[in-house]
């Protein structure tokens, strides 16, 4: 049996997302060595033990968002925040951290946010919806947005929700090079190593958001790299 799938059968960690993480970071030992590839077979005798401490958030992209913070230099404390591609609930555990008054999880996915996050009061999970159909719901206008987007464009994703954005609203989003390229010009295993490329599909998206009363603030490498491999950039906009 994998690692990863272990760690979720035996009952030590919630998700196989979460597990990869651990994994990754180097926080689990199998018979007292590290083992850092999740697809690691094991047996029903192996021993494993996961320093959890150590890595306090439900998932691995909690890291970007708190580096952004810090980075930035903003606080979310008391703002009405859209958490798009929420997936675990990684962004949404920061942005409450720092004192967001309420927060909207967000993700074309099923049932995949923490449960400690869908408990916590100042969380809406709004699993299953498309980040695009955002005008079909009664919802307030967002001061902050943060976004984690995975298989789409930014420049499709977003349109709808920054029109809806409150006058001064901010966004921080994850800009990914492989989801804002050609297919031609994307790497074996999904992986964008030319540096041009990757400046372009940053470009891309930077003029994306020349247009609408927002403007580019900051720009910045995030601290980790994608899961795939991919360097990823953190973007600040602000709406005026």
């Amino acid at each position: 049996m994998r690692l990863d799938r272990a760690l979720v059968e035996r009952g030590i960690i919630e998700t196989r997302a979460r597990a990869c993480d651990l994994i990754k970071e180097g926080l689990v030992k199998v018979n007292n060595f590290p083992v850092l590839k999740p697809s690691r077979s094991i047996s029903l005798d192996d021993e494993i033990v996961v320093d959890k401490e150590n890595f306090p958030w439900v998932s691995r992209g909690a890291k970007k968002l708190d580096f952004a913070i810090q980075e930035f230099v903003l606080n979310p404390k008391d703002m009405i925040v859209f958490d798009l591609g929420a997936s675990t609930g990684g962004f949404t555990e920061v942005l409450l951290k720092y004192g967001a008054k309420r927060v909207y999880a967000i993700d074309v996915g099923q049932d995949q946010l923490h449960m400690k996050l869908k408990a916590d009061y100042r969380v809406r999970d709004l699993s299953g919806l498309d980040v695009r159909k955002i005008d079909y719901l009664d919802l307030p206008k967002p001061e902050w947005i943060v976004a984690d987007l995975s298989f789409i464009s930014l420049t499709k994703a977003l349109p709808r929700i920054m029109a809806r954005a409150s006058l001064g609203a901010k966004i921080i989003c994850l800009i990914k090079p492989q989801f804002e390229l050609s297919k031609k010009n994307i790497g074996k295993n999904g992986v964008v190593k030319c540096e041009d490329l990757r400046r372009f599909a940053v470009k891309n998206v930077v003029n994306f958001f020349c247009q609408d009363n927002w403007k580019v603030l900051e720009i910045t490498s995030s601290p980790i790299l994608g899961r795939s491999g991919n360097m990823e950039f953190l973007l600040l906009a602000k709406k005026y």
